[in-house]
């Protein structure tokens, strides 16, 4: 009888090879199960060992690619850090008026955090940032210094203008980086309306006329 079949389980650890992309190669394979061990675990949770075994090697093997665990990390969010920049370069134009440039900037950022379902993203990157010692992050901590910054100069620029109205700068930025870094899919708008939601909340949060 159908009742007394065995529970089918899930399987669990590596893909199978016919399960595994076109064109998987290892360091895909590696740098795919790094990542998901990385936003499960920490970097201080996460093993070589473990990274190994679930991209279905020997620990010898991958360190013939990766010479420690923290040069497998800052690759990893050396090829996050760069995704990012590339969606965000049309959001961060001067020729929008500000308003424009911040909408355009929460948009793309939530459809960024939404999107990235592989790799590092929103809180999960800062912490292995700072995760890594200070001579191996020390340009990325400043490239997030910096995207702050961007953040703070369009509301200054807004409020200047008369556009955006709000009382202190370094509250509103936070709060904008916040909205962008806790986006998180639900079921009941698909990713592209959260990101439109969050700009237009971002917009009357700073009273944009």
């Amino acid at each position: 009888m159908a009742d007394d079949a065995p529970e089918v389980k899930p399987r669990r650890g590596r893909p199978r090879a016919e399960d595994r992309p076109e064109g998987d190669t290892l360091r895909d394979r590696v740098m795919r199960e790094a990542s998901v061990l990385f936003r499960q675990k920490g970097a201080a949770g996460t093993t070589i060992a473990e990274i190994a075994r679930q991209s279905g090697v020997t620990a010898p093997a991958l360190y013939w690619h990766f010479s420690s665990k923290d040069e497998l990390l800052r690759e990893l969010l050396d090829e996050t850090w760069r995704g990012f920049n590339e969606t965000l370069a049309d959001a961060l134009r001067w020729d929008l008026a500000p308003a424009e440039r911040l909408r355009a900037l929460v948009v793309a950022h939530t459809r960024w955090r939404l999107a990235e379902v592989e790799m590092p993203s929103g809180l999960a990157f800062v912490q292995l940032v700072e995760s890594l010692p200070p001579e191996m992050s020390a340009d990325l901590r400043a490239g997030l210094r910096e995207y702050v910054a961007q953040i703070s100069a369009i509301l200054e620029s807004g409020r200047r203008s008369g556009e955006m109205q709000f009382e202190d700068l370094r509250t509103t930025t936070r709060a904008v980086l916040n909205i962008c870094l806790h986006s998180a899919r639900s079921g009941e708008h698909p990713p592209e309306k959260i990101a439109q939601l969050n700009g237009d909340l971002v917009l009357a949060m700073v009273g944009a006329r």
